[in-house]
């Protein structure tokens, strides 16, 4: 329908199922159906994640076929390829991991966290994992961004909501899923009566700034002149 009052609207800058209630009045601010333009959002999955920010990236890299996660160097990628998967808390004192540099890890397989993952407040840790990651029912505590293709299990593999008695896991960062399929299941359960959340996700906004060199995209305009 014309809009006199704003023009522009008809030319469909917004588009909505139903125009009676979402802006206080039915006088046809809207545009009802798909005539509206807009810009589409897609999820990535792991490999477009990894070409652009490990294959594409001109930072320090490295690729190994190590099954357990070493301790990582300042701005580096890493990109660990084993087929039999990777753990993480195995090789410190006690199963817990302390990295002291900042990194992006990819990871082709599956990923085990078996004990504490911790680091200095202005250091970041970034796992992005191909398949699962299971965090064992013991883990208490991860400083780490974690980004998943697969399933994010918090009480070990295969587990199920709230099926695993367990203390509280904290993570300091994000859990993130890729898929539509697997999700995020939270597993812990904290026992009658308790009305701690089992699973407590603090967001770090640090990440945006300790990885803009790492993650920074680089916007180019192109020109075709002709004689």
């Amino acid at each position: 329908p014309t809009q006199i009052t704003n023009p522009r609207v008809k030319g469909g800058l917004i588009t909505t199922p139903n125009i009676s209630n979402n802006f206080g009045n039915s006088t046809a601010t809207c545009v009802i159906g798909n005539p509206a333009s807009f810009v589409p959002y897609k999820i990535p999955g792991y490999d477009d994640l990894k070409s652009i920010y490990f294959t594409q990236s001109k930072a320090a890299k490295k690729t190994t076929t190590a099954t357990s996660l070493e301790l990582v160097k300042d701005g580096y990628l890493y990109n660990y390829t084993s087929t039999s998967g990777v753990s993480v808390g195995s090789i410190e004192a006690g199963g817990n991991y302390n990295y002291t540099g900042t990194a992006v890890v990819f990871v082709d397989g599956t990923l085990s966290i078996n004990g504490n993952v911790t680091g200095t407040s202005n250091m970041g840790l970034v796992l992005v994992v191909g398949g699962d990651i299971n965090i064992a029912p013991t883990v208490t505590q991860i400083n780490a961004v974690l980004i998943s293709a697969g399933r994010i299990n918090t009480g070990g593999s295969g587990c199920s909501q709230n099926a695993v008695t367990a203390s509280q896991l904290v993570v300091n960062g994000s859990l993130i899923s890729l898929s539509s399929s697997s999700n995020i299941v939270f597993c812990r359960n904290l026992g009658p009566g308790n009305t701690s959340p089992a699973e407590l996700i603090n967001n770090e906004s640090k990440y945006l700034v300790i990885l803009r060199n790492l993650f920074a995209d680089t916007l180019q305009k192109w020109s075709e002149i002709t004689q």
